[in-house]
């Protein structure tokens, strides 16, 4: 005769639900389990330790794996009462034989990322190492897009390239008898300033510049020589 197979319409799946720490999920399989059952479920039970995934762009330094740092490099899944692993981990990128290499990062590609040292405190736990993936991306291209008004220039201009992580600085000179107006950054103004460098590209960007005479009224910080019509930023 075969047997009735749970239906997982039970209250007891709604009551795991519930439970929120391993203390409180060890005192309610006590209540509803015989002890050959609860030990044979922690025979079976298994450590899944699992490696971040990293992201990194060609030419960049490959991760320093050499001091794993607990949920930032691994993780670990919840462990009942207070066992915990044993050793000390050690993270490595191997190549598909399992051989420990360093990764080119001249070139686009995955590498694995494989962890070992870690060991079960008893018999009840069985360790699972589950890789992790280096990508090696592309480095993105960005566009800083650069404008100038009429009676000056801005340095260089149109649309200029950088690439991620990357920085730009753009000078900006006002035709003689003209002084610089303003500057803005992404549409939000910065005031009269000769150059601007944009740091740690990692994203597209524009920068506008205007001018004005410069025997009429200058924003605060332009200073004007009304003798020979130069001026300066204080």
């Amino acid at each position: 005769m075969a047997k009735d197979h749970p239906t997982g319409q039970s209250g007891l799946y709604q009551a795991f639900l519930q439970l929120k720490t391993p203390e409180q999920c060890y005192r309610f399989l006590q209540d509803v389990c015989s002890y050959s059952e609860l030990s044979a479920m922690e025979q079976r039970y298994n450590i899944a330790e699992m490696l971040v995934d990293k992201r990194i762009y060609t030419d960049d330094k490959a991760p320093n794996l050499s001091k794993p740092v607990l949920d930032k490099d691994y993780t670990i899944s919840a462990m009942f009462g207070e066992d915990a692993l044993t050793g000390d981990i050690k993270l490595a990128c191997v190549d598909a034989n399992g051989t420990e290499i360093t990764p080119d990062t001249t070139k686009v590609g995955k590498v694995i990322i494989r962890a070992g040292g870690l060991t079960a405190p008893n018999g009840n736990y069985t360790v699972v190492f589950v890789d992790g993936t280096l990508t090696i991306d592309e480095r993105p291209v960005y566009t800083i897009k650069a404008t100038a008004g009429i009676h000056g220039s801005i340095t260089p201009s149109g649309d200029v390239d950088v690439l991620h992580g990357g920085s730009q600085t753009f000078t900006i000179a006002a035709n003689r008898g003209y002084a610089i107006s303003n500057v803005k950054i992404d549409g939000v103004s910065i005031g009269a300033v000769k150059s601007y460098t944009f740091e740690n590209v990692t994203g597209n960007h524009t920068i506008e510049v205007t001018f004005m005479k410069a025997n009429g009224n200058p924003q605060t910080g332009v200073m004007v020589d009304e003798v020979t019509g130069e001026y300066y930023v204080g």
